[in-house]
């Protein structure tokens, strides 16, 4: 859902739109959200060339790619560093990731550790009486918009398996639907609005056949890339404020 300057080393290319003959002729375009440019360019040189993202932390988390020409002669250098799997750009690294809330009534959170299309994740709601909701999944990636999920939901009292969905659905509001092995089905959507370069709000709401329904309120104001100041209203957990930790 972000835009990107994708930049072609050693070689200028046609834009190709409606403009005909004055199609423009660059050697980095933007690629809106959701959408897609076609180029075109004279493949009149040898060797390897980078095809990247402008964009810094999208070009390190793997928006990077090279143009090869065939029956090139490569630099030995480059030649055995390719051999290296340390080295290989189309090494598909994990990465893991998380957040967690800690809060007056309640903590909440997620861990995540992903690669292109493998997701496992576990999140969490709990009050400090004892009372916790858990999810421990496994999704499969497909495309920006759909996901299929498989796994466990834990609270304190029972632990059912689970099969569903994720959809990003118009205005980025995220929904997920399973149903579980007891057969009760849970619908979420989802939704987080960015206020100011420090305030954000978002909300969530669900609904269980088996616990039915559920929603929570939260506001988040930034301090830094590791912590904000953080409140939320839940209907099961109630107010409070504390403070969110990213890593």
């Amino acid at each position: 859902m972000m835009h990107h300057p994708m930049h072609l080393h050693g070689h200028f290319f046609r834009v190709l739109n409606d403009q005909g003959e004055y199609a423009p002729l660059k050697h980095t375009v933007d690629i809106p959200p959701m959408g897609k440019q076609t180029i075109e360019f004279y493949a009149g040189e040898d060797k390897d060339w980078p095809l990247h993202c402008h964009i810094l932390y999208h070009m390190e988390a793997g928006m990077f790619t090279v143009l090869s020409y065939e029956g090139s002669e490569i630099d030995p250098e480059i030649s055995e560093a390719k051999k290296n799997p340390a080295n290989n750009l189309k090494k598909d690294t994990w990465f893991v990731w998380g957040e967690a809330a800690f809060l007056t009534q309640m903590s909440e959170g997620v861990v995540t550790a992903s690669n292109t299309g493998n997701i496992l994740s576990g999140i969490w709601e709990a009050d400090w009486e004892g009372n916790y909701d858990m999810e421990l999944t496994y999704d499969r990636y497909f495309n920006r918009f759909f996901k299929i999920l498989v796994g466990a939901n834990i609270t304190d009292v029972r632990t059912r398996g689970i099969l569903g969905i994720h959809y990003l659905l118009p205005l980025n509001f995220r929904s997920k639907l399973w149903v579980d092995t007891k057969g009760d089905l849970r619908a979420v959507l989802e939704k987080k609005m960015q206020m100011t370069n420090r305030l954000n709000i978002g909300g969530e709401i669900e609904f269980d056949t088996g616990s039915q329904w559920e929603w929570v309120g939260r506001a988040e104001w930034i301090l830094n890339k590791q912590f904000s100041l953080f409140g939320d209203y839940h209907s099961n957990y109630k107010g409070g404020a504390g403070v969110l930790i990213r890593f």
